[in-house]
């Protein structure tokens, strides 16, 4: 028996006009998944509305997507905690954003690699902060649907009511690293652009600023969760060694780049 996948997607009252390139590039993919999940809660902590559900999500896709009414706000990681209760286990389940439309094979190539390892979860694009891989739903973050039990009870323990409501790709990506749960890239063609194009600019998280900005979330959330969760001291361990390593390679990195700032200002004066 095959293991069903999942896409599921959350969004804003301000964005859920605009998701039909979302959705059709999905439909239209490699791979077509099973169901398409969009958990929408009541009112929208962060925009202070409800949502109204725009004609073509109830009439143009059928069966194939599904609104899903999600207990509360989750944040972004709504689009995960909004249907644990509601996915079959197990699954493939795919976090994808509702701003973009996807290239062809963005579901084929996360699967090649989920289906060959459970024991990871996978995204086109991950980055390290403070030691820690964080994958990037962006670029579609999937999951072995049993690593994500328990999820729901960190959320409340670790989260709620924290500035890393706006950050769920930082919390979902702590969460595995407890569970021993590797993020990983699938192997991509060599020279492969992106595996989206950004379709609007509505209200997205990336122009947050401040306290709120994405460099601030990553330092301070990450303190926080070594400091709230219990993280034996080997993975803290890991972390810290890791971070050095990274801060070893990067730092000869920025010099350069900043010499070469400097020399560019010297040729313009």
């Amino acid at each position: 028996m095959s293991i069903p996948v999942v896409v599921s997607i959350t969004t804003l009252p301000s964005r859920i006009g605009k998701m039909r390139p979302c959705l059709d590039s999905l439909l239209a993919g490699d791979v077509v998944p099973d169901k398409i999940l969009l958990p929408l809660p009541n009112f929208s902590q962060r925009e202070n509305c409800a949502y109204e559900i725009p004609a073509f999500l109830k009439t143009q896709y059928g069966t194939a997507v599904e609104i899903v009414a999600a207990e509360q706000d989750f944040g972004p990681g709504t689009k995960v905690l909004g249907v644990l209760n509601r996915i079959p286990d197990p699954c493939y389940l795919i976090a994808a954003d509702d701003d973009v439309s996807y290239q062809p094979h963005f579901l084929s190539g996360l699967l090649a690699g989920q289906r060959g390892a459970h024991a990871a979860s996978f995204s086109y694009h991950t980055y390290r902060t403070g030691g820690l891989t964080i994958g990037q739903a962006c670029d579609g973050f999937s999951f072995y649907s049993p690593n994500l039990r328990g999820l729901d009870a960190f959320y409340q323990d670790h989260v709620s009511g924290t500035d890393l409501f706006y950050h769920d790709d930082l919390w979902f990506s702590f969460f595995l690293f407890l569970r021993g749960i590797a993020i990983k890239r699938p192997v991509m063609e060599k020279g492969a652009g992106p595996v989206y194009s950004v379709v609007h600019n509505t209200n997205q998280l990336h122009t947050l600023s401040g306290e709120l900005a994405r460099k601030q979330l990553n330092r301070r959330g990450i303190q926080r969760l070594l400091q709230t969760t219990k993280t034996g001291p080997r993975k803290k361990y890991r972390l810290q060694a890791v971070a050095v390593f990274d801060g070893l390679i990067t730092s000869p990195v920025r010099r350069l780049k900043r010499k070469a700032d400097q020399l560019k200002r010297g040729a313009a004066h």
